[in-house]
């Protein structure tokens, strides 16, 4: 489409002024549609008078088509839409209507990636996360339901700073800074200045497409209402997320807490059947050492003489016995040596003195664990297989038990 010259135009633009407002006053749609291109010309090149001054704004060029529009179908062209809103503005414009299919499917597969790659402020972030092949499908969608011209789609930016960005690229850049706009701020971002900005290039001659601005602008009307519902179902699933994730929290340190409980109720417990079971050996301690009661079990012995373990006298015996009171229980029955017993372990033996009353509980096997309490009185030298001489305690019974006690 060619551009009135900014020189020499002035009594063109009259005369295009003239027909369209006759066409209105008359009711002529015919005349209307013809007339209508020639504003849309006029729109592409604002006309300055010989003194300087604009004779024609874009913006009157726009108010004329869509008071021509309005004519032609007999309603008042619509104001006040959600991108207007948006955009702290108000615009008249005529919304396109038409099979919504390839729209819809547009506006389902942008929310279904939105809703997977948007952070919980919903923001991408990043423009790697945006959707991508918009474009493609605006290069579809905006002809064949709006109406666009393929020329408009397909043009070529002609501005340095997007050099080489088709109309369909620049399109799909304002529905991503609508959704940046809808989206809980982050990083102190401006509002809405990028979607004005790129609304100026999309409506300017040379880099926009003036002529098919008002059909861009329903699409993009028709969009901000989808993204405000689209950025709402994700701040919802959003707080649904957190809402979950605190009541599991809840439930996590409900659990902790409750097991916090149960071990010390456990501890108590177990400390009181401590001090139980200490407060009963102290009354049987003190009954058997008393005489009113004779030992029943090998235990009553522990209870009757202060002890130590011994085992370590086993491999590495006293150079002098000390006859102090041992517990020798790693030691299994080796044999009988008349009616002593020799226990060995690991590290060595022992030599156990039994006394004609020494008392035995349960029945000795060879071979298998003996529990010893008794003292260390001396010790005795054995030779090994190899020829080694060794050294080996020697305990005096007290009491004798097959282990383990219990």
């Amino acid at each position: 489409m060619r551009t009135i010259d900014a020189t020499g135009g002035r009594s063109r633009v009259c005369r295009v002024i003239y027909s369209t407002f006759a066409c209105v006053l008359l009711g002529l749609p015919g005349l209307c549609v013809a007339q209508r291109a020639s504003v849309l010309q006029v729109a592409e090149g604002p006309v300055r008078a010989d003194d300087g001054r604009f004779s024609f704004s874009r913006r009157e060029a726009e108010e004329a088509e869509a008071t021509s529009a309005a004519a032609e179908s007999g309603n008042p062209a619509k104001k006040g839409s959600s991108l207007d809103a948006l955009l702290g503005a108000q615009h008249s414009d005529d919304h396109a209507t038409g099979n919504a299919i390839g729209k819809q499917q547009l506006f389902a597969d942008f929310e279904s990636v939105y809703m997977e790659k948007s952070d919980d402020t919903g923001n991408f972030p990043s423009a790697a996360q945006r959707p991508d092949k918009v474009s493609d499908g605006l290069a579809v969608i905006l002809p064949s339901e709006y109406g666009v011209s393929e020329s408009c789609i397909q043009q070529r930016r002609r501005d340095a700073r997007i050099s080489g960005s088709s109309q369909a690229r620049s399109i799909a850049a304002v529905m991503y800074d609508i959704v940046d706009q809808l989206a809980p701020p982050r990083y102190g971002k401006p509002s809405g200045d990028m979607v004005r900005q790129r609304m100026s290039y999309l409506s300017q001659p040379g880099m926009g497409c003036p002529a098919d601005f008002p059909k861009i602008r329903a699409f993009l009307d028709e969009f901000t209402d989808f993204a405000k519902a689209m950025v709402d179902r994700k701040k919802a699933v959003v707080t649904a997320k957190a809402k979950q994730a605190e009541r599991e929290q809840q439930l996590v340190e409900a659990r902790k807490s409750e097991k916090v409980q149960k071990d010390a109720e456990a501890e108590a417990r177990a400390a009181e059947a401590r001090r139980s079971e200490k407060e009963a050996n102290d009354r049987r301690r003190t009954s058997l050492l008393a005489g009113k009661e004779k030992p029943a079990s090998f235990r009553d012995h522990m209870l009757m003489h202060d002890y130590a373990i011994g085992d370590q006298y086993i491999w590495s015996p006293l150079v002098k016995a000390d006859n102090k009171v041992y517990l020798f229980g790693t030691g299994s029955l080796d044999r009988q040596d008349g009616q002593d017993l020799i226990l060995r372990s690991a590290n060595g033996y022992v030599m156990v003195k039994m006394g004609r009353s020494t008392p035995k509980y349960g029945e000795l096997q060879v071979n298998r664990l003996t529990v010893v309490l008794g003292r260390y009185i001396d010790n005795t030298q054995y030779t090994t297989v190899m020829g080694a001489i060794k050294t080996a305690p020697v305990i005096e019974a007290i009491a004798v038990a097959k282990g383990p006690v219990q």
